[in-house]
């Protein structure tokens, strides 16, 4: 269970911390706010800002070594989310806030008597904000893995069809699908309903990802045989 004083005291000091950080951002220091936040994070939880940027979210998670640490990391990306924000750096932005989705639904998993109600929909609905921004293949996974840790199954699901249509490589997602419709039939039929996707739906899901992930390949494909034709046109 997360140690409430312990957290208690860590939420205190990054209170103090984001009160600062507020201040400099007000006053459009923001480049000064992140050196600063920067510097809070690596005495708060012994990681630098700049090194969460770096580290995937199971990196940090391991790194921070306790549900509170990780926590208090995925605020500070949150911050720096906001101030790469405004300074106009979407991607960077992007990236912070989708990390910060993971460890804020890991932190829920790990210690559920702690996370209430209205703190995982306050997650969840993080994380909605993070799929609206247009996510690439790896940020997509992660907000994929955040619902799943949630509980919110259903959303997991529209993160994996959100996934088809930007990977790549579509046909690789194909064992990503399997595994997780596989981790979803092995749910309590209770827990289905709850999180978004009942059993009974769970095939249709299926049939739709693998008809998803057919229709992408197709789309793929046919652009090769095109110039391929052209080829052959343009050499007789």
């Amino acid at each position: 269970m997360i140690r409430q004083d312990y957290l208690m005291r860590l939420l205190d000091q990054l209170a103090q911390a984001l009160a600062r950080v507020l201040s400099l951002r007000e006053n459009e220091a923001r480049g000064q706010a992140l050196d600063f936040l920067n510097r809070e994070s690596e005495r708060l939880i012994g990681i630098d800002g700049a090194m969460l940027e770096i580290l995937s979210p199971d990196a940090i998670r391991k790194a921070t070594a306790s549900v509170e640490k990780g926590f208090v990391a995925a605020r500070i990306l949150e911050e720096i989310s906001l101030i790469s924000e405004e300074e106009g750096d979407h991607h960077r932005a992007t990236a912070a806030a989708v990390k910060a989705f993971w460890l804020y639904a890991a932190a829920a998993q790990a210690d559920a008597s702690a996370a209430d109600n209205t703190f995982r929909e306050r997650i969840a609905g993080f994380g909605d904000a993070c799929a609206e921004r247009g996510l690439a293949e790896g940020d997509l996974l992660s907000l994929m893995a955040g619902y799943e840790m949630l509980g919110e199954f259903g959303r997991a699901e529209d993160a994996l069809f959100a996934l088809v249509e930007v990977a790549r490589r579509p046909g690789d997602l194909l064992p990503v699908g399997r595994d997780f419709y596989a981790r979803m039939a092995e749910h309590e039929d209770a827990e289905l309903e709850k999180g978004g996707l009942p059993r009974n739906e769970l095939q249709d899901g299926i049939d739709g990802f693998l008809a998803r992930v057919q229709s992408r390949l197709s789309q793929i494909e046919i652009p090769d045989e095109a110039r391929e034709a052209e080829r052959a046109a343009n050499s007789s």
